[in-house]
């Protein structure tokens, strides 16, 4: 008796698939390890660099607790969702960040951030991606 021939299509599509599948799995590993290798100075769940970037103490365990925006949301579970602590809704879409589906569905950068802009100068990018300066 011979063996039957494996289809060569399905074979390779299901190579394919599973090649893409581990990419993806390892993709999620790689960021997964980043995440859990960052500093936690006093071990309350939030990285040192989201708490000081935010303005947080990073050696106040504490802070995890507080909900400084009333939004629903404790602080640790801001920086789990990477939301604004200080800000109910961080994508100014009307939804508090507790009950938005997507709490990150755009980017809100306030105009006049030092964080993002420098002295009088406002620059950002139109549709045909040519850089505008615009009067002030």
């Amino acid at each position: 008796m011979s063996r039957p021939k494996p289809d060569s299509g399905k074979s390779a599509y299901a190579h394919v698939r599973l090649l893409g599948l581990c990419a993806i799995l390892g993709v999620f590993v790689g960021v997964w390890m980043v995440v859990a290798q960052q500093t936690d100075t006093d071990n309350d769940g939030m990285s040192d660099s989201y708490e000081t970037f935010f303005g947080l103490e990073a050696t106040n365990s504490a802070d995890a607790l507080i909900d400084e925006d009333a939004d629903g949301l404790t602080n640790l579970n801001e920086s789990i969702a990477l939301t604004d602590p200080f800000v109910a809704d961080t994508d100014r879409d009307g939804w508090n960040d507790s009950v938005d589906s997507n709490p990150l569905s755009r980017v809100y950068i306030q105009w006049g951030d030092l964080d993002f802009t420098e002295a009088d100068n406002y620059d950002y990018t139109c549709a045909n991606d040519q850089i505008v300066t615009p009067e002030i």
